[in-house]
């Protein structure tokens, strides 16, 4: 080995291995560049882009900095992209909602096991003391990812980068939303009536009634100008959940996921779904095509604690 040259240990691909390190080469091994880019879309240019966005702090050298910075880029395109989508896929969503579903898909736990599903961890570069570990703990596999997503962005623009986040969040969100997040009605009955129908439910005010401290109004759920369900309520608002509720109930009947006669959904609290109804929910979007979610807390609950992050 050359006098100019060490060696350094770290683990790479989960083996740990000694790679030679010099202040002008990469630690990257043959075909690692090309299948992360095949995995995002994008043939990189940059190696040292691609290098960065893979080195743990445990590893980093004066001439191979960390994926720090990177992390911090890419953790606000993450978020930015995924509120787009929300915010254009879910237009009548309130803000406390859209925040809820935001705050789901950009979490540790969501982005770690991103990182999984794509097989990034295999490249990783850890310092010997992290490289000990049975499995890199959440935070390193969230942080790796949303390095890799920075180095999306600067390697091949917006455009490309939104399109693979697209890809990678889209069943999420519509999943989320219709089975893990919210007690809105209305988006769920969206949800359903997109999947199975391809339509967009509308709501028409039947009726207004009683004075002005003590309104009464009566809405239907319209689906292509049939009425699916009637609600009576305080405001529009409220007579529009009432009303996407029953026209839930009845749609998953014509379905033949629920029984009129027997389903716990006649007995549903006004406020909220409950277990069986989301499950029976969730079966109709993925019937319907919808795609499956891709984070499961059982996949992760062997990840190690991000107590020992440090």
């Amino acid at each position: 080995m050359s006098g100019n040259r060490s060696s350094r240990r770290t683990r790479i691909s989960g083996v740990r291995a000694a790679v030679p390190v010099t202040e002008e080469g990469s630690r990257l091994m043959p075909g690692m560049v090309d299948a992360i880019g095949r995995s995002m879309g994008h043939k990189f240019v940059s190696i040292e882009l691609v290098e960065r966005a893979l080195t743990h702090s445990s590893a980093k050298t004066d001439a191979h900095p960390s994926n720090e910075r990177l992390e911090f880029f890419g953790d606000a395109v993450i978020g930015l992209v995924v509120t787009e989508m929300v915010f254009h896929g879910y237009p009548d969503y309130p803000e406390g909602e859209m925040t809820r579903v935001k705050s789901v898909l950009v979490s540790r736990e969501t982005l770690a096991q991103k990182a999984l599903i794509y097989g990034f961890q295999r490249f990783m570069i850890v310092g010997k003391g992290v490289g000990a570990r049975e499995r890199l703990p959440r935070s390193i596999l969230a942080n790796l990812f949303e390095a890799l997503v920075a180095a999306l962005y600067l390697d091949a623009g917006f455009e490309i980068c939104r399109k693979f986040l697209q890809e990678c969040f889209s069943g999420d969100i519509g999943t989320l939303i219709g089975r893990q997040i919210t007690r809105n009605y209305k988006s769920a009955l969206q949800q359903l009536a997109q999947a199975r129908m391809g339509i967009t439910p509308t709501y028409v005010v039947r009726s207004e009634s009683g004075p002005d401290h003590d309104k009464r109004f009566i809405v239907a759920a319209m689906l292509a100008e049939k009425e699916q369900g009637l609600g009576e309520g305080n405001s529009k608002k409220e007579a529009e959940q009432v009303a996407a509720r029953s026209a839930l109930k009845a749609m998953l009947a014509e379905l033949e996921m629920a029984d009129e006669e027997d389903s716990m959904l006649l007995e549903l609290p006004d406020d909220e779904f409950d277990e069986e109804f989301e499950e029976e929910l969730a079966l109709a979007l993925e019937e319907g095509g919808a795609p499956p979610i891709g984070i499961s807390r059982d996949d992760l609950q062997d990840l190690p604690d991000d107590a020992e992050d440090d």
